[in-house]
């Protein structure tokens, strides 16, 4: 971690006053790739109905259904082999209906962010912000991305979400005395998902953004 955040600035060719162009902004993207969380891989049809047969009723009714063939119970072990494939199919769809819903909600929820782009201040998804982007906050934004704070006035943000700390925590640009220090630890950073509250900053994209 860069203890001045102008040599930050100078090592991703950013300038703290114009920011990144157009075009050093879609080179670093393609470089960088977006600025999204890792997803988890998405379970198959068959882990899903597999999760649902781990149900201990769904257990319990597999082995009677065993024990029916067993002691020549053909017609209970149908019955009741029946009733466990009805069970794994209506909870494997109720499964995938409710990530389907997650899903859509998780693409509606993507959020903007001011951004200083060739010198203008525009609003850009949080998506395709790049390391060395000059991002504007206020009181009431999420942070986009994790970033060094170029400019604050009376600064908090609320780290509730990754500390559990309900209290807001100071803010400052101050220069990082220990390079190794944890990020959450330092007033110099501000981290993705926290709420800003009081004021303004400036805080330059550092590249430790969601994706990294």
């Amino acid at each position: 971690m860069v203890r001045d955040v102008r040599v930050g600035c100078d090592r991703l060719a950013t300038d703290p006053r114009t920011g990144l162009t157009d075009a050093a902004a879609a080179v670093s993207r393609t470089r960088f790739g977006r600025n999204v969380l890792p997803k988890a891989p998405v379970a198959s049809v068959w882990q899903l109905a597999f999760a649902q047969w781990r149900d201990p009723m769904n257990v319990m009714l597999t082995v009677v259904a065993i024990l029916s063939i067993v002691i020549g119970q053909e017609e209970t072990a149908i019955l009741v082999g029946a009733l466990v494939a009805l069970n794994l199919v209506m909870g494997t769809r109720q499964e995938l209906k409710a990530r389907a819903s997650v899903a859509a909600l998780d693409s509606l929820q993507v959020p903007s962010a001011r951004v200083m782009r060739d010198g203008k201040l525009a609003e850009v998804s949080a998506e395709d912000l790049v390391p060395g982007d000059i991002v504007l906050v206020e009181a009431g934004d999420l942070v986009p991305a994790d970033g060094r704070i170029l400019v604050a006035a009376s600064l908090e943000a609320v780290e509730s979400a990754l500390t559990g700390e309900s209290a807001p925590v100071p803010k400052d640009a101050a220069a990082i005395a220990d390079p190794d220090a944890v990020s959450l630890s330092v007033p110099a950073v501000i981290e993705i998902a926290k709420a800003v509250q009081r004021r303004r900053a400036h805080p330059a994209d550092d590249g430790a953004d969601a994706s990294r």
